[in-house]
């Protein structure tokens, strides 16, 4: 007696396919495959939702269980569909996206100072009362830009956040404050700054529009920058001591002194990376500025030239850290990075110029600040160390913030 191949049973599951073949995708962006089972009977069959699928390089693509990839990061991964003991794979490619470089600050209209963001050049100014208003801080995640700054509504200034453009004043208990700096992690919206009790400035942080007072004694107090690792809150600013101001850095609202000189000193912006806290700032050795940087509480004067510096903004990237601010040639201000403690001049004008920030993205450097022209200060961007004016209204414009994402 002669049986069919199939002797009564299901048929074997030969090989598997996964499509599409070889495809190339941009970062951020989704990707659905489909695994095709061939069996023995010569049939085929879509067993996308019965395979466990992988990738082998997670840290560029991932994988969903229904096969859904999202690119990461730029490279490859090889992209496997198994069932049983048989399996199927193909590679993804992901390539960088586009992307765009985002500017806040604020230009002169003639009549009052006008918050605005720049992005990729393209200016767009930011809804205020019509009195004056400042763009201090630019922060972009999950597709939304978010701009901290403060404007004047005829009685006071008032701290605000935009989010795509849509204003919301945070609270400060009705004597003014300003919004220095902002972080977005988690959900949440953190921006830090300061507000007016009537007698003293306190410096604040609002976490989803919910204000905090930071401690100080009672004192006098700032808040300039904010930053959040992990669970943990970091906000570098100053405190007064009854005489001077002193650098500080709370973490989760604790207050930390920070080694300076004499008399005056600040922290401007502190950047968390592999479990040290690096701050940006400068003290007053009696005679000058003096641009530092702290890590983890070890102070480091940056070279100057002997004339003074300021040390605005920090960036730690591939191992290196980044300061951007300006320091005196003896007769102006110039534009100028720190890499690992060596000064960079970024080229300009024979005017003044000053470097408000720094964003490190794909090995390029990006610094933002102004230029004179030796009539107006220009916003510019510097992209490692050429500079590109930002459009204005023709009468003077600053860019204190730069963030480079998607």
């Amino acid at each position: 007696m002669i049986f069919s191949a199939c002797n009564g049973h299901d048929p074997n599951l030969l090989n598997i396919t996964v499509t599409p073949t070889n495809p190339s995708i941009l970062q951020t962006a989704i990707q659905q495959f489909t695994a095709t089972g061939t069996y023995s009977d010569d049939t085929t069959k879509n067993i996308t939702s019965s395979a466990t699928w992988t990738s082998g390089t997670t840290s560029v693509a991932t994988i969903s269980a229904s096969g859904l990839a999202t690119g990461i990061a730029a490279g490859t991964s090889i992209i496997t569909a198994t069932v049983g003991s048989k399996s199927g794979a193909t590679n993804v490619t992901i390539t960088s996206a586009a992307a765009s470089v985002y500017a806040a600050g604020y230009y002169y209209s003639g009549v009052n100072t006008v918050a605005t963001v720049w992005k990729d050049g393209v200016k767009t100014d930011l809804s205020d009362a019509g009195l004056g208003s400042t763009a201090n801080s630019v922060y972009v995640s999950g597709g939304s830009v978010y701009v901290a700054g403060s404007y004047y509504d005829g009685s006071n200034n008032i701290a605000a956040l935009w989010k795509d453009g849509v204003k919301t004043d945070l609270p400060d208990a009705g004597f003014g404050a300003y919004a220095n700096s902002i972080y977005v992690s988690g959900g949440s919206v953190y921006v830090a700054g300061l507000r007016s009790n009537s007698s003293h400035i306190i410096a604040a942080i609002w976490k989803d529009g919910v204000m905090t007072d930071l401690s100080c004694g009672g004192l006098a107090s700032g808040a300039n920058s904010i930053y959040v690792s992990g669970s943990s809150v970091y906000v570098a600013g100053y405190c007064n001591d009854g005489s001077h101001e002193i650098a500080a850095v709370w973490k989760d609202g604790v207050k930390t002194d920070l080694p300076g000189g004499a008399l005056d000193s600040y922290a401007n912006s502190v950047y968390v990376s592999e479990g040290s806290v690096y701050i940006a700032g400068y003290y007053n050795n009696g005679f000058n500025s003096v641009g530092v940087l702290w890590k983890d509480g070890v102070k480091t004067d940056l070279p100057d030239g002997g004339f003074g510096a300021y040390a605005l903004s920090i960036y730690v990237s591939g191992g290196s850290v980044y300061v951007a601010g300006s320091y005196s040639d003896g007769s102006t201000d110039m534009a100028s990075i720190w890499k690992d403690g060596v000064k960079i001049n970024l080229p300009g004008g024979v005017f003044e110029a000053s470097a408000y920030s720094v964003y490190v993205r794909g090995g390029s450097v990006y610094v933002g600040g102004y230029d004179n022209d030796g009539s107006n200060n220009i916003a510019a961007i510097w992209k490692d160390g050429v500079k590109t004016a930002l459009p204005d209204a023709g009468q003077g414009s600053t860019a204190l913030s730069v963030f480079v994402g998607l």
